[in-house]
């Protein structure tokens, strides 16, 4: 919700991230359990866990909640590049 546009919002949080790492490394750790536990992580792991539980693919996944408030493919990329430089 930082950015109408899924790259921008990326960008937005990684900066956020880059930031805390740099003032202390256990704030960042702190800011990297708390995405792990914000509702929009949830959703990204929830379309994962459907998608092997389901042996579907993401994307027909992401299309079968897209009416319902899901996520849109290129949110969940953004999600996943997100995760990758938060771990």
């Amino acid at each position: 919700r930082l950015h109408s546009a899924a790259t921008q919002a990326e960008a937005m949080v990684l900066d956020k991230f880059v930031i805390l790492q740099k003032e202390s490394y256990l704030i960042f750790m702190e800011a990297v359990r708390a995405w792990r536990e914000s509702p929009l992580y949830q959703m990204y792991t929830t379309v994962i866990e459907r998608a092997l539980a389901e042996r579907k693919s993401i994307d027909a996944i992401l299309a079968e909640t897209a009416g319902s408030g899901g996520l849109k493919k290129d949110e969940f990329l953004s999600l996943v590049y997100i995760n990758r430089q938060a771990s």
